[in-house]
Order: C-alpha cells, then structure tokens, then sequence
C-alpha cells in the first residue's frame, strides 16, 4: 500500500514526471491484481482437479507461475512509488518472463495438437448413447461434423495459440516497453527531490 510519505508523493502533483511515474504505478497495481485473481482462481481449480484426480504439472506451472507474476507487479509498483529505477527493471522483465511462459505453454499445446489429434468420431462410435436421440439422418450428420473436426484439430488448435502468442507479444511486450521507458521518469524525479 502506498503511504503518502513515498518520495513519489512528495513531489508536486503538476509535475510532469510524477504524473507518468504515478501512471506507471497505477498500471502496475491493475496488472497486479488482474494476475492475483488469475493466480487465485488457478490455484482453485488445480484443487478441484487434483481432488477429482486430475492432476496435472501444467496446471500446477500455470498457477506458480501467475502467482509469482502477481507478486513481481506488486513489487515493482512498491519500488516506483519509493521512485526506485530498479522498479521499472523489475516490472519490465517480469512482463518479458510472463510472455516466454505463455508462449512456452502455447507451443508445447500446438506441438500436443499435433502430436494426439482429435478422435472425436472414435468416440462417438464407441459411445453410440451420445447420439440415441438423433434421427438417422442427424447421426450422419454429426459423425460427419466430427470427421471433419477430426480433420482440422491441428489447425483450429495451432490457430487459437498462435492468435493467443501474437496478442501476448502485442500485451506484454508492449507493457514490457512502458515498463522499460520510465526510467527516465523516475530519474527526473529523483533529480526534483535532491536539494
């Protein structure tokens, strides 16, 4: 929590740099929370799975890496607020390693579509109950719609994740270059606080 006694707010609200660096904080504490809840709900769900037995080191990785994530952005929002140059270091790289996780996950879950492609008609043969109420016509249909599922698994799947990497890339790395472009900030500010 900031204290009104931090050196960044001890400068005059009008200036310049204090205005970009107290952005930059603001930015830091809606990422920090945004990952605190993802972190949060992760860490529920990996609960539920592994009570229902369907624990996976995936989901345990997601759920440490957003905590850490959360915890990073809080840090670096504490230090800007002490007007720390090491803060924009911190909050910079901390976006850079959550991009290289997500496209980390993104590429194992592309290489993993490929590698064990849908068979969805497969189950749908094995398990004819799932289709006892259609008419003929519609189970024909559907095991057709499935086939052609089947057939583009790899696409749909190296689709979604590749879309999900580029707009990581856009996201973080461009909170990564905010990050990064506020030392300047933080300096001019320390500079105003020198006698």
């Amino acid at each position: 929590m900031t204290q009104p006694t931090d050196p960044l707010y001890q400068l005059p609200y009008t200036a310049e740099c204090a205005r970009k660096v107290r952005r930059a904080v603001t930015v830091a504490g809606v990422n920090a929370w945004s990952f605190t809840v993802f972190a949060v709900a992760s860490a529920v769900l990996l609960v539920l799975c592994t009570l229902s037995g369907d624990f996976t080191l995936a989901a345990l990785g997601i759920t440490v890496a957003l905590g850490m994530v959360a915890y990073y952005e809080f840090r670096g929002k504490q230090m800007l607020t002490q007007l720390d140059v090491a803060g924009c270091r911190v909050l910079g790289w901390n976006q850079l390693g959550l991009l290289a996780a997500l496209s980390v996950y993104c590429g194992w879950s592309i290489v993993w579509g490929f590698l064990y492609p849908s068979n969805l008609v497969a189950g749908l043969e094995e398990h004819p109950e799932l289709l006892a109420s259609f008419s003929e016509l519609e189970r024909r249909d559907l095991m057709e719609m499935a086939g052609i599922l089947d057939e583009f698994w790899p696409v749909i799947i190296a689709a979604t994740y590749g879309a999900i990497i580029i707009a990581s890339l856009i996201y973080q790395g461009g909170n990564a270059w905010y990050y990064f472009t506020r030392k300047r900030y933080v300096e001019e500010c320390q500079g105003k606080l020198t006698p």
